[in-house]
């Protein structure tokens, strides 16, 4: 048996990004791609225009059809077609949108390059940010100010905070494997940053985007639906089980929250498929 569990819960969007220097600009893909050759390193200054990386438009083409279909595929099973087509949708090369100094390059010849990854960022001001991008389907949840916790792999088992420093005006068309999305920049502005955090880190986001609740939950599997799709837990009362029906919420890692229907004190069955109501039931402790 279990009890209602009241936990602390707050809505959140989480998202990825890659750490930069405050007011750095930050040169990326839109496409996935295969590097052939990097054109530009650390330290260099880089005009409009001007290429920085070069494309492997082969590896590229199979890279992309391998995630269409979501399984390794060897070149000589893919008809001309299917090369054509996808051979089209990607560049040569890619150049930079901006004029500045090279401040760190993140990938190396040969390597795979996800949509809108930061191929490399241009010098800026004192202070880290989070560049990263948010889907339209969660955007409208975002404000400038919230609070952020950030972790990621190496900052080892620390978490910084942050703030949502500011939401882009314009929205663009992003793909995330082969499917595109529509997606708003966003940059995250750390508050607590330390010199354990380095320039193109990659950052795990989770953006909180409202205040924190008490909410009750139960393990997914004590609660249990009828044919008229009507949501009931059985809970342990002087030895008999007794069906109680509930009013459910969100669905959360910890379980699914009960919006009504139990109290505090009842005995929830955490196993009830094989009981009825009525079932006379012995509780043993393990």
């Amino acid at each position: 048996t279990t009890r209602l569990a009241n936990i602390n819960y707050v809505d959140s969007v989480s998202v990825t990004g890659v750490v930069s220097k405050k007011d750095s600009k930050v040169i990326k893909s839109e496409t996935p791609l295969v590097i052939s050759k990097v054109l530009v390193s650390n330290g260099q200054e880089v005009a409009i225009g001007q290429p920085v990386i070069t494309v492997d438009q082969i590896a590229t083409t199979k890279k992309m059809i391998e995630l269409k279909q979501n399984s390794s595929v060897s070149a000589t099973s893919i008809d001309n077609t299917s090369y054509e087509s996808a051979m089209a949708l990607i560049p040569k090369e890619v150049i930079s949108n901006e004029a500045g100094i090279i401040e760190n390059v993140n990938f190396s010849d040969g390597q795979y390059v996800a949509a809108n990854d930061v191929i490399a960022s241009l010098n800026g001001s004192d202070g880290l940010i989070i560049n990263s991008s948010i889907s339209e389907n969660y955007i409208s949840k975002v404000k400038v100010g919230q609070p952020v916790i950030i972790t990621g792999s190496g900052f080892s088992t620390k978490k910084y905070n942050g703030v949502v420093d500011s939401i882009s005006n314009v929205a663009k068309k992003q793909y995330v494997g082969t499917t595109e999305d529509t997606v708003v920049d966003v940059k995250i502005r750390f508050t607590d940053a330390d010199d354990a955090i380095r320039v193109g880190y990659s950052a795990k986001v989770k953006i909180l985007t409202s205040d924190y609740k008490k909410i009750n939950v139960v393990p997914y599997e004590a609660v249990l639906e009828d044919d008229k799709n009507i949501e009931y837990v059985y809970v342990f009362n002087n030895g008999i089980a007794v069906r109680k029906n509930v009013k459910t919420g969100m669905e959360l890692g910890q379980g699914v929250e009960i919006v009504d229907g139990i109290n505090p004190n009842d005995n929830i069955l955490t196993s009830p498929k094989n009981v009825a109501q009525g079932d006379y039931v012995l509780i043993v402790k393990g």
